[in-house]
């Protein structure tokens, strides 16, 4: 089951294509990627929609998502249309992935295919954050506050706060996945939170 948080980025690619007679067309395709886990963390998935402002009465698209993970594993899938979605095992590779849009489509004023297409590369790591403080609620327990030992600092706190049903554990253990991509951070709570003992190293 796919988590709801999505990252969303716009890209707009423009440049010259001789597909109307006697006009200038540009060629302007915006690209929406998102990268996004599993609820559980194990997959990673890739979609693009993609949006044609061309003005050139562009038709036949295909557009590819295909992603690779920093040991060199692809997926990647192929669907007719301007809007594709792969993904890829995580099996816990920390560091710089990458994602990649192509497609193709048919204009018919220059009676020949052209492509569009560009790359991203985003940095997938795990990350763990400890809290305590908890606060009983009608949903369970709410933690308000950080329990990091020494100078050690998260670098997610985020993908909604975290709760544990009652009673509550005075501290309480979360994983993240961190997903950084084009300065953008997004954290996404993978595997559920658990009860710990005391303070930990958050990273």
């Amino acid at each position: 089951m796919k988590t709801a948080n999505l990252l969303l980025i716009a890209l707009a690619l423009f440049a010259p294509a001789g597909c109307l007679e006697g006009q200038t067309c540009v060629y302007n395709f915006s690209e929406y990627n998102n990268l996004y886990p599993s609820s559980d963390g194990s997959t990673i998935y890739t979609s693009v929609s993609v949006v044609d402002d061309s003005g050139c009465n562009h038709s036949d698209y295909n557009t590819t998502a295909s992603i690779t993970s920093p040991s060199g594993r692809t997926a990647y899938a192929t669907t007719p249309g301007l809007f594709s979605e792969s993904s890829l095992a995580f099996d816990n590779e920390s560091g710089s992935w990458s994602t990649q849009t192509s497609g193709t489509f048919w204009c018919p004023v220059f009676q020949g295919y052209a492509g569009f297409g560009n790359g991203w590369l985003p940095t997938i790591a795990i990350t763990v954050t400890y809290y305590q403080n908890p606060i009983p609620t009608q949903n369970g327990c709410m933690y308000t506050a950080t329990a990091c030992l020494g100078a050690s600092q998260p670098s997610c706190t985020g993908g909604g706060s975290p709760t544990f049903p009652q009673p509550c554990s005075r501290f309480l253990q979360v994983y993240y996945l961190k997903v950084v991509e084009l300065g953008v951070r997004q954290c996404f709570v993978v595997p559920p939170p658990r009860s710990w003992p005391g303070p930990g190293t958050c990273n």
